[in-house]
Formats: structure tokens, sequence, C-alpha cells
């Protein structure tokens, strides 16, 4: 929130990312689009329309400074000290405690981007040969998103084993393949699954 808060004060147009977050194609459309209708988006990777405003947390924050926007973040920035709205999770708590419940009624506009623009790994859909997964309890692995996400979080893991299995994952699938082989290994789910 203060390295958001920073930028826009100054001036810039901002995107913030948390380290789990990387990009499944070009996002610049996304971030174009939601800055003509709001002033600040922010992520939810699981979930559409209330369920996902229900479940938005920073993972991803987009602002362009606006007046509105600096008050915003101005504001949040402050909040964390107070440490009123969760303690430890401070940010995402006064997000959804306070920030989303004004529906833009006091000052800025600030919409969700939902699983379809910024999936979780375990909602984001897995490659066609991908085995069914219908069994896993909870959410399942690759069935719920869209295709069409630009961005995917490892949201939803426990620790910070999972997250640097997921990491792991996605570089298999980025980084050039091994000496001696032509393409890289798909992406295991069932082991980011288990951590």
């Amino acid at each position: 929130i203060h390295a958001v808060h920073g930028l826009l004060q100054a001036g810039y147009t901002t995107v913030f990312l948390e380290p789990d977050v990387v990009f499944a194609r070009d996002p610049t459309k996304v971030f174009q689009d939601v800055l003509t209708r709001a002033d600040v988006a922010t992520g939810s990777d699981y979930g559409v329309g209330k369920e996902a405003r229900a479940l938005a947390n920073a993972k991803v924050l987009v602002a362009k400074p606006t007046a509105a926007a600096k008050a915003l973040f101005e504001e949040w920035q402050g909040a964390e000290g107070s440490n009123t709205h969760g303690g430890a999770n401070t940010e995402r708590a006064y997000l959804l405690g306070s920030i989303l419940r004004r529906k833009g009624k006091s000052g800025a506009v600030v919409e969700v981007l939902d699983e379809t623009k910024v999936a979780s790994y375990l909602s984001h859909p897995p490659p066609d040969d991908s085995p069914d997964d219908s069994s896993v309890d909870g959410a399942r692995l690759g069935g719920r998103g869209t295709t069409d996400a630009v961005m995917i979080t490892g949201g939803g893991c426990d620790d910070v084993n999972y997250k640097l299995n997921f990491i792991d994952q996605l570089l298999r699938q980025v980084l050039p393949p091994p000496d001696g082989e032509t393409s890289a290994p798909p992406m295991d789910y069932q082991s980011v699954l288990e951590g």
C-alpha cells in the first residue's frame, strides 16, 4: 500500500503485484480497460460478481493518479497502523471491511478484477490433456476459471512451500526446455496441490 501511495502521489499510474502473480499474456488491455471505468482495481483470484468482491485481495492493485485514488491510498495507508481491521492481514481486511463496502459512494471508484482476469492456480484451467481432478476437496484445480485470465496467482496456497512449488512449476513451463528435450514438462497440478 505504501509503494502504491507514494507512486500515485508522484503522479504515476501504478501496477502492484505480489511475487506469486504471473502473467499468462500481455495485461496492458485489461489495465487500460479497467482504468477507463475505475480509479483503482484490485484482484480477486476466486469467483465472479459478488463472490469475487467478497474475496478480493491486494495481490494485484492497479491505480491511476486521480485525486480520489490518492485520497483512498492515503486513508488505506493510515489504517495499517490502527490494527482495527484484522491484525496481520490489515491490507486485505481494510479493503473488504471498509473500502469495498462503500461501493464508490465516497470518493474513488474501485473495481474488482475477478477470476476471469486474475485467476488462482486453483481456478485457472489446466491444459486440455490434464487429468481430471474432481476428487480434490475444496476448489477444483483448473476447474472453474476461464482461459481468458491474464494473471495467475499462487492464491490458495496454504504455506510458503505450496507457493514455491507453484512458482517452480511455472518456471518449468516458461524457461527453455532442458538440453536434449524439445518441450518443457507440463504443469503438474497434483504436485502443487500436495506442496
